[in-house]
């Protein structure tokens, strides 16, 4: 039978996730509770694939580098996405949908 190795345990993918995930929680404060548990989803989301696929692309083999990778992608990539989200929202995309599609000219 195997021992227990907690070096296995933190540097496994998900641990890794799922810390990243809150980690990136404390950059959102004043959020209601479902909305926290909402982005820890998503957070863990960002993570879990966005995190892998960056492993995978940069061709990291080292279980550790990949956790760090991991994690460091759920720690930010949840700010990311609220600052892209918030960007959207505070863009007048009418207006500049208006400006950049042609006018019938009169």
């Amino acid at each position: 039978m195997k021992s227990f190795e907690w070096q296995e345990v933190l540097t496994h993918p998900v641990v890794a996730a799922a810390v990243g995930a809150i980690v990136g929680l404390r950059a959102l404060p004043g959020a209601s509770r479902l909305e926290k548990l909402a982005n820890l989803g998503a957070g863990f989301s960002i993570a879990a694939w966005g995190g892998a696929a960056a492993v995978e692309y940069m061709g990291i083999v080292s279980q550790k580098l990949a956790a760090g990778v991991i994690f460091a992608v759920g720690a930010t990539g949840l700010v990311v996405f609220s600052a892209v989200i918030e960007a959207i929202k505070s863009t007048d995309l009418a207006g500049w949908l208006a400006n950049w599609l042609p006018r019938k000219k009169d």
